[in-house]
């Protein structure tokens, strides 16, 4: 899944009212080296991110309002070291290019994504057709439901009875679980292997330094009304039954979900998904789904 963080930072400069608009940390920013040094100071283990060089066909980076909240939000296009290869006898870094979004929401706080993980030639250049939607390759994005998805001008709306999501094994650390959710909003959860509220890296895991403290067992509770609506209203606005069946990436030992819903009269609408970022609209519903684990009140 596209690694979604959330942190929230220390604003130096005082935040000034004009108007609608709220000055704040980003409107500070004009250079190449301060958006780099901003995006650096938001990343974990402090990776060095460079941004793409300017060029007639794009800018490295660029400041909107994607959320119309009146407060600036940063998009900005670059690489970071991903790992290393051999080469003639000698480590050689690989960058993986992505395009990095911050979203702000003002009183100090800010929310950092990527649009993707792929490396070149896979990487696609972002457009900007308005101040709201993003032209990735073949897709428009739009901030809605906490994420950027697949744009919907025509929504429609299903009678949603039933949720049923699963997840598979990988090599690693992956949550291994399953949920339903039903029209009254009664959940039940069963929680197998690797639920840790605060997540545990393969890294830490092998290390044996992180605390493997799980959630195990069959819990049941009733979803919480914001939770179950955002779910319901995302998955109508993707257009679930236009979706695909099947869905795979093209890398090996990942993990696996599985989506099953139950909507009008009976009909079915099954999903599997290897990687689990199928679409952008998918992959948020598996992002709040996950969520689910340990914002509700499971008994």
């Amino acid at each position: 899944m596209r690694q979604v963080i959330f942190i929230s930072i220390l604003i130096f400069a005082s935040q000034i009212v004009l108007g609608q608009k709220v000055l704040s940390k980003i409107d500070s920013i004009s250079s190449n080296e301060e958006v780099e040094k901003f995006i650096h100071s938001l990343i974990k283990k402090k990776k060095e991110f460079t941004l793409i060089a300017d060029s007639a066909n794009t800018q490295p980076f660029y400041k909107t309002d994607f959320d119309n909240n009146g407060l600036t939000d940063l998009l900005a296009i670059g690489s970071l070291p991903t790992g290393y290869t051999m080469s003639k006898g000698r480590d050689s870094i690989i960058y993986s290019f992505d395009t990095f979004i911050v979203m702000n929401f003002g009183k100090d706080s800010v929310k950092m994504m990527s649009l993707g993980k792929g490396l070149m030639p896979d990487f696609e250049l972002p457009k900007i057709t308005n101040d709201t939607i993003l032209t990735l390759g073949q897709k428009k994005l739009i901030f809605k439901f906490g994420n950027f998805i697949e744009f919907n001008p025509r929504p429609k709306i299903y009678k949603i009875k039933k949720i049923e999501y699963q997840t598979s094994p990988c090599y690693g650390t992956c949550p291994v679980f399953s949920i339903q959710i039903k029209e009254d909003k009664l959940g039940i959860f069963k929680a197998e292997n690797h639920n840790s509220k605060t997540g545990v890296s393969i890294i830490d895991y092998l290390d044996d330094k992180a605390s493997l403290k799980e959630t195990r067992g069959t819990f049941k509770a009733v979803i919480s009304d914001d939770a179950y609506s955002n779910i319901v209203d995302l998955l109508n606005y993707i257009d679930f039954p236009s979706l695909d069946e099947n869905y795979s990436v093209n890398w090996t030992d990942d993990q696996s979900c599985f989506l099953k819903i139950t909507y009008d009269s009976g009909k079915k609408k099954k999903i599997s998904d290897y990687g689990l970022i199928g679409t952008y609209g998918l992959d948020r519903l598996y992002e709040l789904i996950f969520e689910l684990r340990f914002n509700q009140k499971w008994k």
